[in-house]
């Protein structure tokens, strides 16, 4: 049996990830945004603002290439 995992997809995992994403965040009680797990690690906020961003990466990499 084969399996094909195309754009559509791709496209849908992405949407269901982000709309996961979003319902954590607004779960976590903004007075909690600033707790930190462990030395050296990143707030929660700092989390949620590098996941967000995390996307574009991909953006600039390949407007320079």
């Amino acid at each position: 049996m084969t399996s094909y995992y195309g754009g559509k997809e791709l496209a849908g995992a992405f949407r269901t990830v982000r709309k996961n994403t979003i319902q954590v965040a607004e779960d976590i009680p903004e007075s909690s945004y600033g707790f930190v797990a462990a030395p050296e690690v990143r707030t929660v906020a700092r989390m949620l603002t590098h996941v967000a961003i995390a996307t574009r990466i991909w953006e600039e990499i390949h407007k320079s290439a």
